[in-house]
């Protein structure tokens, strides 16, 4: 693989949704936490990197903040990504091996929010101006680890 250098733990999931099958490549490299999600026909889907919540940009951050205090009250974010939306393949591999904060960027939060008293798990997109963009119930894990 083109950028796939000096990676570590690489491992091949087979991700099975309510919608669609995803594939994906998780590793290690410099120190982040990669994934490139592909689609059943092998065209890359979107990539990027698990980030904390300091990497956000500050105004963006206020917002995703007050969208979950409104929506939830009380929640924890369990994961948060930078995600990069396959445009040009090989550009948006350069794009997340280089780490840069884009107006195309997306982040993608793992939230447990309160929701009728009961705690449940959210996947949350939000744009890089912070405005949510997409929300689903997240369901439990359901892939096939592949091996090689």
């Amino acid at each position: 693989m083109l950028f796939v250098q000096e990676t570590k733990q690489v491992r091949y999931y087979k991700e099975v949704d309510s919608l669609e099958t995803t594939y994906l490549i998780k590793f290690k490299r410099d120190r982040l936490h990669y994934f490139l999600a592909y689609d059943a026909n092998g065209k890359l889907k979107n990539s990027g990197f698990r980030i904390k919540e300091i990497d956000i940009p500050e105004d963006t951050a206020k917002k995703i903040k007050a969208y979950l205090s409104d929506a939830y009250g009380k929640s924890r974010i369990r994961r948060i990504y930078q995600q990069y939306p396959a445009t040009n393949t090989e550009s948006s591999l350069a794009n997340t091996f280089q780490n840069l904060i884009l107006p195309n960027n997306v982040y993608r939060l793992i939230v447990i929010g309160k929701n009728d008293q009961r705690n449940t798990e959210y996947d949350l997109w939000f744009s890089a101006d912070g405005n949510l963009t997409r929300k689903r119930q997240a369901l439990p894990m359901n892939h096939d680890r592949v091996l090689y």
